[in-house]
């Protein structure tokens, strides 16, 4: 979570500008969330479910109408739209349930846990709460946010079928070299 804003500062140094961060649950704090604020970066990111807001949110009523029905390939969701402050800006919350995936979910969990199962944990299967600096049409919330897992796949693809991580270099021009041989290799 600490090291964002430091990434950020770095791309920055080096003439790439960030407009727009897509980030999993694991980088959120209320501290990024104001320090994209006043840098000026907007940002989709998935609430933690441990957090009081994310229990909020899935309380929500009235979330499986038509009119929060969306299509995305095979899915159906159901997304609402919520607005709240925080640090005097708006906070875009989209509450989003996929039927389907509850269903497995609470299936899977109440299998392995009938006797000890608690009620958030139950509550909380086929939800996601995303939260965003600005507003996103229903129908392009889930397309932009799962942008986000093509590029962990494009990562996951370095790392293993490549081997480029952990790359200990200490010089620019040995990253530089490393990435030529194994785009060689790769193109060989």
């Amino acid at each position: 979570v600490s090291t964002l804003l430091n990434t950020i500062r770095e791309l920055k140094y080096s003439g790439i500008e960030c407009d727009l961060l897509i980030l999993d649950a694991g980088y959120y704090s209320l501290e990024n969330l104001r320090d994209f604020y006043f840098s000026g970066i907007d940002f989709l990111t998935r609430l933690p479910a441990k957090t009081e807001l994310y229990r909020e949110m899935i309380d929500i009523k009235d979330l499986e109408n038509k009119e929060n029905a969306v299509i995305y390939g095979e899915l159906l969701l159901f997304i609402k739209t919520e607005v709240r402050k925080v640090d005097d800006h708006d906070l875009f919350m989209y509450v989003v349930l996929d039927p389907e995936r509850r269903g497995r979910e609470i299936k899977r969990y109440l299998k392995k846990h009938l006797k000890e199962a608690d009620e958030f944990s139950l509550k909380r299967k086929g939800f996601m709460v995303l939260i965003s600096s600005y507003k996103i049409d229903k129908e392009d919330l889930i397309p932009l946010y799962y942008t986000r897992q093509m590029i962990e796949k494009a990562f996951s693809y370095c790392k293993t079928d490549l081997s480029l991580l952990p790359l200990r270099v200490h010089r620019e021009a040995t990253l530089r070299g490393y990435f030529f041989v194994v785009f060689l290799a790769l193109d060989i």
